[in-house]
């Protein structure tokens, strides 16, 4: 396609429908920040997790640069650590 499809599931457990909305909003952002280091054509499905409630901006971006490192989707070169 030329460029990276993004999917984010956030389920009930993780709270009420404003605080999954929030962490959609914050993975979302966070995509927006880092897709232009990743390689194209990939389908990405992000899965949260209970302990995305507490991180922060800052914290959510540092652990998708790290997995976007071991799936070998990006250069350390072209990350910002």
């Amino acid at each position: 396609m030329g460029y990276n499809r993004y999917g984010f599931c956030v389920g009930q457990k993780l709270g009420t429908a404003v605080t999954r909305n929030r962490i959609k909003r914050r993975l979302r952002a966070v995509v927006n920040d880092l897709n232009q280091s990743c390689s194209q054509n990939y389908d990405i499905l992000l899965v949260a997790r209970n302990s995305i409630r507490e991180a922060d901006f800052v914290q959510i971006m540092a652990e998708l640069k790290l997995i976007m490192l071991k799936a070998k989707l990006t250069n350390k070169s072209d990350l910002k650590l």
